[in-house]
């Protein structure tokens, strides 16, 4: 019987590039979202004087930033499991 796998024992090398790899998949998660807001704000027609504008803003980049790092964060687990058996 194998001992169980504790994500926190990694080499540190191993959480280095783990974290790059989920704060990258952020950042490219909000540059996205920020494209997508814009792509419906210049859909809308909307003012830029609207006062909602950095409210669309904030919450596409948000939300892909949160959700491509989410999606991210398996693979690369999962990575990490089947590389260390």
């Amino acid at each position: 019987m194998s001992a169980p796998l504790n994500p926190l024992e990694w080499k540190r090398d191993h959480l280095i590039i783990t974290s790059i790899l989920i704060i990258s998949s952020a950042l490219i998660g909000a540059i996205i979202g920020h494209y997508w807001a814009w792509n419906i704000i210049s859909r809308e027609h909307l003012s830029p004087m609207d006062p909602y504008i950095p409210i669309i803003y904030r919450k596409f980049m948000a939300a892909w930033a949160v959700g491509l790092a989410a999606a991210i964060t398996p693979v690369i687990y999962l990575y990490q499991v089947m590389r260390s058996r």
